[in-house]
């Protein structure tokens, strides 16, 4: 696969995790008993955590190998 492809498909894949982590905030599909509003809350951060890791480790890689 071509280095751009493949940047391509992994930016997809980003932005997937974050929408996943949207999804699960807002429609409360993570329950937890009486935690729920903080399990909730919880998922979806580390959804829009795990995203926004994954693009700026890739990132810095890409600008440390120019």
């Amino acid at each position: 696969m071509s280095p751009i492809m493949q940047e391509m498909a992994m930016s997809l894949v980003r932005k997937a995790i974050v929408g996943v982590g949207v999804l699960v905030v807002e429609r409360g599909w993570s329950t937890s008993g009486e935690w729920e509003s903080y399990a909730d809350a919880l998922v979806g951060v580390s959804m829009i955590a795990l995203g926004a890791g994954w693009s700026l480790w890739l990132k810095y890689k890409a600008d440390r190998a120019r």
